[in-house]
């Protein structure tokens, strides 16, 4: 018990020195963990909407189908406008410490209830928290959706396995329905997750315990509880019949996209080394690393110590546990190379057919379940190895005889193995220890400009949008009044050539005057991941694109703001708009799906601009009379009004009905399994 109790702190001070910069002031945002200003917050509602204004581009966007992550930053957000919390704050104790705190307790609880016996249960954690992929995917920002529900993934599957097993009683019932809340708030954190647990669990089910398939229903409450909780964006995406997955366009769902994410190969996979360790450069794949492949072989010679006929219960479940988890481990190597070899056609039919596979164009997503299964099957080959030590002092090899001292409570040769698998560990993560990796692992400082460019835009009333050339910077201020756009995305251009080209075209004025674009900007690229040649930062290739956007005519430059660069679109145009003269246009926001219009002096025929993306579910209603939407430029949204004179329209998403059925079933469920936990847990 000292030992776990010594080795469990040296686990936490380990965490400590290694995410020091957590512990440090200065902001973490890094690669996609995003940043917010203060002035951002009151965007942030409680209250899920359908559409959001920062979705396509920041032209808005169907929000139903995002809603399960976007809650993940709303309740945060809106405890710190509470508080009046500032974002560096807020990043750390709902984010950063959780993920640590998470990854601990999550980890050690699924072992112990696996193996209760075995004394190395801290290895589990040790070796499910220091790891290249989780390091990358931390170092790279994916910490609000990827990194959490990699926390909490063991902890849920523990909740499940513990539901099938047990007895039909009450408390099952409890569990169960304590299981169902782990497992929607890990679907809160990310949904392909969820996918791949219930995958797990389905299949731990058919390898271990299908012969309690009477118990079977008791793994099925979690997941409907989880669906109702969850019903405030599952409704409105069933109901307005709309495919997710299509409108994310074909960078998302072709095969040609699953080819290029595929960087890792089977040997990177098989070894837990992440294809881009340690420098975490998109796309820059690194050599294979020797000292990986004894991972593997660690974690397999867990096979050695199986007993051919196991004669007590507890031997042979732990033996189909270890059968399990190596079965596991298999998969999950070979899912997460994705489309490489070998049988790399295997994942890419799977993409195109597996119902809900289309979510993993990236396929290292699929390394949690390597990672599980080595945190898993590593402490088990430890624990064997130094109970075989401790009982033969001595052995032999090709006819040597060796004898070893196992006497001394602490100057023993099995402790010696446990210190040299620890310290070889920390070798493979080397990186991480002596504090050389980036992203999230080095705190910084908002840029002065950035900060000035904010309190610029916050202040102006009127809507506005801002183009960011070549594309938004992590400090681009972004708000529902001035949202910012990417002219990469929004032109669908990637060159820097092809896109100044696009911009010096006559007909792009008039296209960023009807979508409300009034600032154009060039970062400053104070983070040097933007303006990057052979994916290093480029300050040439930063100048030559504030010289070539400084030439195109209808821009005029502000100089108020530094290395921002920040240049004016004349007449640019409001949320809604008319093109007459002689009509004019007022109009006030409801809500982010509802807005009342107000148009006077309006001819036949003439139409309504509205400036978000296009989406038929957008109706105007004046009266008993529904007004047609169609499609401007190809872009926007209009209403061809059907009559002379003046209108009071009332501009309504209506998927955000369903919406609303769904926040009052969701609110219904948690206030019944809320009930039902107080009942269970005062009858038992």
């Amino acid at each position: 018990m000292k030992k776990n109790n010594l080795f469990l702190i040296l686990l936490l001070l380990l965490s400590i020195w290694i995410f020091r910069s957590w512990l440090q002031t200065g902001i973490i945002s890094s690669g996609d963990f995003d940043f917010y200003f203060n002035s951002n917050f009151k965007d942030y509602f409680l209250y899920p909407f359908a559409w959001n204004w920062h979705l396509s581009n920041g032209l808005g966007g169907f929000a139903s189908p995002l809603a399960w992550i976007a809650s993940d930053y709303t309740l945060p957000i809106f405890v710190g406008r509470i508080f009046h919390w500032d974002w560096s704050i807020i990043e750390r104790f709902f984010y950063l410490f959780p993920f640590l705190i998470l990854n601990l307790v999550s980890t050690t609880f699924l072992y112990k209830k696996l193996f209760l016996r075995n004394p190395f249960f801290l290895l589990a954690p040790f070796i499910y928290l220091f790891n290249t992929y989780i390091f990358m995917m931390v170092g790279g920002g994916q910490i609000v959706g990827i990194s959490l529900s990699y926390a909490i993934f063991p902890l849920v599957l523990a909740y499940f396995i513990m539901g099938v097993e047990t007895r039909v009683t009450s408390a099952n019932i409890r569990h169960s329905i304590i299981t169902g809340l782990l497992y929607a708030l890990l679907i809160f954190f990310d949904l392909r997750f969820a996918y791949i647990l219930t995958i797990t669990v389905v299949l731990y089910f058919i390898f271990i315990d299908w012969k309690q398939w009477k118990n079977i229903v008791y793994a099925f409450i979690p997941f409907g509880i989880a669906g109702l909780l969850h019903a405030f964006w599952i409704l409105p995406v069933l109901m307005s019949h709309q495919n997710p997955a299509q409108s994310l366009g074909s960078a998302f769902n072709s095969l040609q996209s699953v080819k290029y994410f595929s960087f890792a190969k089977l040997e990177n996979s098989i070894s837990l080394l992440h294809p881009t360790w340690p420098e975490n450069i998109f796309g820059k794949v690194g050599f294979m690393r020797a000292e990986f492949l004894i991972i593997p072989i660690v974690a397999f010679a867990s096979l050695l110590f199986l007993n051919k006929a196991p004669k007590k219960v507890e031997q042979y479940t732990e033996q189909c546990t270890i059968l399990f988890f190596v079965f596991l481990g298999l998969i999950g190597a070979f899912l997460a190379k994705g489309a490489n070899d070998p049988f790399g056609s295997v994942y890419l039919w799977m993409f195109q057919h597996v119902p809900g596979f289309v979510m993993y164009r990236d396929p290292s997503k699929w390394y949690t379940l390597v990672a599980l299964s080595y945190s898993i099957l590593i402490p088990f080959t430890v624990w064997q190895i130094y109970e075989w030590l401790k009982d033969h002092r001595k052995f032999s090899i090709f006819k040597f005889q060796f004898s070893i001292n196992s006497n001394n409570v602490i100057f023993n040769v099995q402790n010696l193995l446990v210190l040299l698998f620890v310290v070889f560990w920390l070798f493979t993560i080397r990186q991480a220890v002596f504090g050389q990796l980036g992203g999230t692992f080095k705190s910084t400082s908002i840029p002065s400009e950035y900060v000035s460019f904010a309190n610029y835009l916050s202040n102006e009333q009127n809507f506005s949008r801002t183009l960011w050339v070549p594309t938004t910077q992590r400090f681009a201020f972004s708000s529902q009044n001035h949202p910012a756009v990417s002219a990469e995305n929004l032109f669908n251009i990637y060159d820097e050539k092809s896109l100044i080209k696009k911009l010096r075209q006559s007909d792009t004025e008039k296209l960023l005057q009807d979508a409300g674009v009034r600032y154009v900007i060039v970062p400053s690229d104070s983070q040097k991941e933007i303006f990057l040649k052979d994916r290093l930062y480029s300050e040439s290739l930063y100048k030559k694109t504030v010289a070539d956007v400084s030439k195109i005519e209808w821009l005029i430059p502000n100089k108020k703001f530094g290395h921002l660069k920040v240049f004016e679109i004349k007449n640019s145009k409001d949320h809604f708009w008319i093109s007459s003269a002689s009509a004019k246009v007022s109009y006030r926001a409801v809500s982010q799906v509802e807005y009342t219009v107000f148009v006077k002096n309006a001819a036949k025929g003439e139409r309504l601009v509205f400036s978000e993306s296009n989406d038929p579910h957008w109706t105007a209603m004046s009266g008993n009379y529904k007004v047609a939407n169609i499609k401007y430029k190809g872009l926007l949204n209009s209403f061809v009004l059907p009559k002379d004179g003046s209108y009071t329209l009332d501009i309504y998403y209506m998927p955000q009905r369903w919406e609303d059925i769904g926040v009052w079933i969701s609110l219904g469920t948690l206030i019944l399994v809320a009930g039902s936990l107080i009942m269970l847990r005062r009858k038992s």
